[in-house]
């Protein structure tokens, strides 16, 4: 059985099962989310970390430490930002919060935190997988016999070598939404 860890030395997901199955209560056209088995489900979710893990993130880690330290933090999050960091001193939070999403990234205490949008995200991410998973097996066997895309009535799709990260448009809005990622990770509509 794969086993979501949230704690900070093993933590594997950023978001729970508990958490991803709220957050598609409310979300339209869940169904392949809702019929999938929990184990499904949990694997969906540490891949989709994984492939958020690959982004390059501003700020830092929280915690720097080695493996096996007390400081040891396993993912990118929480972080700390550089930009928030220089607001800190002497700014209301309330006035904070008007200057700059990354003040997101912490709690009314200022202590850093995971992001609500990073978890929607990773919710996000992980449906995407689920979702897209057998047309990515099959585009992938096409590529390794050779073939650099598919042309089928007028509708052309070309894929590069390269083995790119792809991040779904839903959860870029998220992570775009709290000002997280280095240079700018865009969307580009076709």
């Amino acid at each position: 059985m794969v086993i979501i860890s949230t704690e900070r030395k093993t933590a594997n997901s950023y978001c729970t099962l508990e958490e991803a199955n709220h957050y598609f209560d409310t979300r339209l056209n869940t169904k392949v989310w809702t019929e999938a088995s929990d184990e499904d489900k949990s694997k969906a979710l540490i891949m989709a970390t994984r492939d958020i893990e690959t982004l390059n993130f501003k700020g830092r880690k929280e915690n720097q430490g080695q493996p096996g330290s007390d400081t040891y933090q396993a993912l990118q999050w929480p972080r700390l930002s550089s930009e928030v960091d220089q607001y800190m001193l002497g700014i209301p939070w309330l006035m904070l919060q008007k200057q700059t999403r990354q003040a997101n990234w912490y709690n009314d205490s200022w202590h850093p935190i995971i992001p609500k949008e990073l978890i929607y995200a990773t919710c996000e991410q992980a449906f995407y997988l689920m979702r897209s998973i057998e047309g990515i097996d099959k585009r992938e066997g096409l590529r390794a016999q050779g073939f650099d895309g598919i042309d089928y009535e007028g509708a052309t799709e070309k894929w590069t070598t390269s083995a790119r990260t792809i991040i779904c448009p839903a959860a870029m809005r998220f992570l775009n939404a709290i000002d997280c990622l280095e240079g700018g990770y865009r969307l580009e509509r076709g």
